[in-house]
């Protein structure tokens, strides 16, 4: 498998995958590209035209050859510098490794408030008229937008490049991926209660498992084991965290409890206020199940030996 096959296979699986459907993320290009070819010359050489044809902005390669040929890759969840150094120092010790590809975006990260556009969608999928959905999305996306303005974008593609190690990141396509699943899983089960809700997940993912052995995972950031879960909803996409204003319009849509990879503490009393479960699976584990979802549609043959680093917890679902 080469590189730029992996990479086209990731972003097609996150096509598949996302809660907009093939058809809404074909409209949403369909929208940019409009909205690119109505540029002046001078506006369009600020637009990021790989948003043209790859609608997830943090997933990309950051360094390496398209056309090299992969048999060994290091995949982990944060992958920065010091993964890049483990990796070209492996490599000197005679290891192969053919390519890094770390889940959490780095480098390219500007557009990265254009992932959140999504949880548009996704409310409007649990009851919240889109019209509450955008005027709480707006604010929250400019939020973010103004966050990351201050990253140092090329530090990590530069070092990638200065160690020649084929540096990739695929974020939202793994996302998009044990979202969907997590959410089929618990639509299938009808856990009961939250109590009923953590068990499921932990029988139903070794990666959890895992964690739980760890104590990463299977928190109760607000309500209790004994609560209904009434309406679940699995927050694992969109980027990062919501807006707080969201768990009014949750509870008013009829949403039970939510099942989250993280939350801040503003958004945990919030959920409080409006009494709302939320579940925090845990943020490694629900990532390492994503990358292993997403693995086994991009590479359904065992093409590639995985190394896992970096917090990814490897469980095959290759060829199941």
């Amino acid at each position: 498998m080469k590189l730029g096959e992996l990479f086209e296979r990731a972003v097609q699986a996150g096509i598949e995958n996302d809660p907009r459907g093939r058809e809404g993320v074909e409209a949403e290009l369909e929208r940019l590209r409009k909205e690119y070819e109505a540029l002046g010359e001078r506006e369009k050489q600020w637009f990021d035209k790989s948003r043209l044809t790859n609608p997830f902005a943090d997933t990309r390669i950051h360094h390496g050859d398209p056309e090299l040929e992969l048999k060994r890759i290091a995949v982990g969840v944060d992958t920065d510098n010091s993964e890049l150094l483990l990796v070209s120092e492996l490599r000197r010790r005679g290891e192969r490794i053919d390519a890094l590809v770390g889940h959490h975006p780095a480098g390219w990260n500007m557009s990265f408030h254009h992932v959140l556009e999504v949880q548009v969608d996704m409310l409007e999928q649990w009851g919240v008229p889109v019209n509450q959905a955008e005027a709480i999305m707006e604010p929250r996306i400019a939020e973010v937008s103004r966050g990351v303005l201050p990253s140092n974008t090329r530090r990590v593609p530069r070092t990638a490049e200065l160690l020649d190690v084929p540096f990739l990141s695929l974020h939202s396509v793994a996302d998009v991926c044990v979202n969907r699943h997590v959410q089929r899983t618990i639509d299938e089960a009808e856990p009961r209660t939250v109590g009923d809700l953590i068990e499921l997940l932990t029988d139903s993912y070794p990666e959890y498992l895992e964690a739980r052995r760890m104590n990463e995972a299977m928190r109760i950031f607000a309500g209790k084991k004994d609560n209904r879960a009434g309406k679940t909803v699995v927050k694992f996409c969109g980027g990062t965290q919501g807006p707080v204003e969201q768990f009014e319009q949750l509870a008013r849509a009829g949403v039970g409890t939510m099942v989250c990879m993280h939350l801040r503490e503003d958004a945990r009393k919030e959920a409080e206020k409006h009494h709302i479960n939320v579940l925090v699976a845990g943020h490694m584990a629900s990532d390492s199940i994503g990358l292993n979802l997403l693995l086994a549609e991009v590479d359904p043959g065992r093409e590639l030996e995985i190394l896992p680093l970096s917090g990814y917890i490897f469980h095959d679902r290759r060829g199941n």
